[in-house]
């Protein structure tokens, strides 16, 4: 269930056990998820509405009409 004004980081954070890492002037990446760690060829990407988000996490605004989604996916297989 989406919030308005919540970022989309906040509310993975309260349905899965995350961690992070800061990059300076990026904000946070998602770097694993409940256990499954991104490395050399797989990261976090989430999308938003079916495309796949132009910011990170951390600054996605959600509204409660999104459909935000996670998927572990390999390095250069942009969608």
């Amino acid at each position: 269930i989406l919030i308005d004004g919540k970022n989309a980081l906040e509310l993975l954070k309260k349905s899965a056990a995350v961690e992070t890492k800061e990059y300076k002037g990026l904000g946070e990446f998602v770097t694993t998820i409940n256990g499954l760690a991104g490395d050399s060829e797989n990261f976090w990407s989430f999308y938003v509405n079916g495309k796949q988000a132009q910011v990170g996490a951390s600054a996605y605004i959600t509204k409660s009409t999104d459909q935000i989604e996670w998927k572990y996916e390999k390095v250069g297989e942009y969608k």
